[in-house]
């Protein structure tokens, strides 16, 4: 899970291509939209962009939608400043040090590990920005990394994949289970996201976002005051295949609108992108819709766009789950500068 401006705005047009060049006749798999099985949705900065000194506070959404109840347990590993080429896995030679009995004093590796813990901060140096020279071209600026892994098992540090190459570009974990054997992708979600300090002093805020709508109504956060809602009793393979002669479950079963509250004005100026005028354009920012229940349709909206500016129509449909119990729905609206606003809500199925 990277945080990189280049690779929001990769994920945002990797998840529009999707939904134009996926087939159908026969079932498919599961949308990213929907979480079943561990996923990091989400580490929000309260400073996507911070000041030298500044202290940033993180906080994870992470779901376990595999069912296992299996403890879920996060690490979190900051401390890696402006590495070469800023380059992430540069970082690995100090992260190994950090996890070894010869690691020696004067490191600025700080690590946190618990079941559950989901919030971490983490200061950056005074000299975050000075400690590296001004570039030729573009603005100065200090970069900090900060790696985190989610395991619903045992995690232990593997030092043969420490080498901080380029061949080498995930970071040196592994999450094993009671009997030693090590988990796949569905229990073990590495990755890292990234703050920047600027010469320049220039910030970002995280998209203001006002409420979440189900069925054109705000959603309540109050767990007494849930939604209800009729189950939809299509199975799986049904849901998963379209085209040809499939019905579209969307069709079949009642399909409620989710979406957002957000000002036209919700994207920032960034200073790093321009025109060939020179006029300084606007951040991108998007919205993602999830469920661990039940089906979303659309689960990508572009709401505020570099030249054209806001969208609309930023909403998506959900259709229920076959059997009845709670579904939560997450709304998270991110901009291309690092930006993540996470919204939870819960609908009663029955």
């Amino acid at each position: 899970m990277k945080r990189g401006r280049w690779a929001l705005r990769a994920g945002f047009c990797a998840a529009l291509l999707a939904k134009v060049v996926s087939p159908g006749c026969a079932a498919g798999d599961d949308p990213p939209s929907k979480i079943n099985s561990l996923r990091v949705l989400a580490v929000t900065a309260d400073k996507p962009y911070a000041a030298p000194g500044e202290t940033i506070h993180f906080s994870m959404e992470v779901h376990d939608g595999g069912g296992s109840g299996q403890p879920v347990e996060i690490t979190w590993i900051g401390g890696c400043f402006d590495p070469e080429g800023d380059l992430y896995y540069a970082c690995f030679e100090d992260l190994a040090g950090a996890f070894t009995e010869e690691a020696g004093g004067g490191s600025e590796v700080t690590i946190a590990q618990g079941q559950g813990l989901t919030e971490f901060s983490l200061t950056l140096p005074e000299d975050i920005i000075s400690r590296r020279p001004p570039p030729a071209a573009g603005p100065h600026y200090g970069i900090a990394y900060l790696f985190f892994i989610a395991c619903a098992g045992t995690l232990k540090y593997m030092p043969e994949a420490a080498s901080g190459e380029a061949g080498s570009v995930s970071l040196p974990f592994g999450c094993f289970d009671e009997n030693g054997a090590r988990l796949g992708a569905d229990r073990f979600v590495p990755g890292y996201t990234q703050i920047y300090s600027f010469a320049d002093g220039r910030g970002n805020e995280n998209p203001k976002v006002e409420g979440f709508l189900f069925n054109g109504a705000p959603a309540p956060e109050d767990d007494d005051a849930l939604p209800v809602v009729k189950t939809c009793p299509l199975s799986e393979d049904e849901r998963r295949a379209s085209g040809c002669s499939a019905d579209d479950p969307f069709d079949v079963c009642p399909a409620f609108p989710i979406d957002v509250i957000v000002d036209p004005s919700v994207a920032e100026l960034d200073p790093g992108a321009t025109t060939p005028e020179g006029d300084v354009l606007r951040e991108i920012v998007w919205v993602g819709y999830f469920a661990d229940k039940g089906d979303i349709d659309g689960d990508t909206a572009l709401v505020s766009g570099a030249v054209e500016g806001f969208h609309g129509d930023h909403g998506a449909r959900w259709i229920a789950p076959a059997e009845p119990g709670i579904t939560t729905l997450w709304a998270i609206a991110r901009d291309s500068r690092g930006g993540t606003t996470v919204l939870r809500r819960r609908v009663r199925v029955e």
